[in-house]
C-alpha cells in the first residue's frame, strides 16, 4: 500500500509540475510572440515615417529648383524669396535628422548651387544676357547634375 501511495504522490506531483511548466512556457511563447509583433509594428512606422520624408525633400528639391530657375528668369536673385529659403532651411534639416547618410550628396548639391548663384550673380551685376554666358550653362549642368544625383538616392532608398 505504501507502495501505490508513492506512486498517487509522485503522479499528482508531476501533474502539478506539467501544469505549471505548460502555463510557463505558453507565457513565455506569448510574450515572444507580442514582442515580435511589436517590433514588425514598429519597423513599419519607421518605413512610413522615412517615406514621408523622403517624398518631402524630393518635393522641396523640386520647389528649390523651380524657384531658383523662375528667379534667373525674372531677373531676380536666384535665392530672393522667404519660401525659397524656408525650403532650403527645411531640407537641410530633414536631411541632417532623418537621412545622414545623404548629408555628403547634399554638401555637393548646395555648393553647386552657390556656385551656380554666384554666376547668375555676377552675368546679372554686368547686365550679360544670361542664356548666352558659357561659364553660367556649365554652373547650371553642374546644378543640375548634383541634384538630379541627390534626386537618384531618395529614389533608391523609396524602392
Amino acid at each position: 500500500m505504501l507502495d501505490q501511495n508513492w506512486i498517487s504522490i509522485l503522479l499528482g506531483v508531476l501533474a502539478v509540475l506539467g501544469t505549471l511548466g505548460g502555463a510557463l512556457g505558453g507565457t513565455i511563447l506569448a510574450n515572444r510572440h507580442a514582442m515580435k509583433l511589436e517590433e514588425l509594428r514598429i519597423e513599419q512606422e519607421k518605413l512610413k515615417r522615412n517615406t514621408i520624408i523622403i517624398e518631402e525633400v524630393y518635393t522641396l528639391l523640386t520647389n528649390i529648383t523651380t524657384q531658383t530657375s523662375e528667379n534667373v528668369e525674372r531677373v531676380r536673385r536666384p535665392l530672393e524669396g522667404k519660401q525659397l529659403q524656408d525650403d532650403l532651411r527645411r531640407l537641410q534639416t530633414l536631411i541632417n535628422l532623418y537621412l545622414p547618410s545623404l548629408k555628403e550628396k547634399l554638401d555637393l548639391y548646395m555648393k553647386s548651387l552657390v556656385q551656380f548663384v554666384a554666376k547668375v550673380s555676377t552675368e546679372q551685376e554686368f547686365n550679360h544676357t544670361l542664356s548666352n554666358s558659357i561659364k553660367l550653362q556649365e554652373s547650371f549642368k553642374n546644378y543640375k547634375d548634383k541634384m538630379d544625383e541627390i534626386k537618384s538616392e531618395f529614389e533608391k532608398l523609396v524602392r
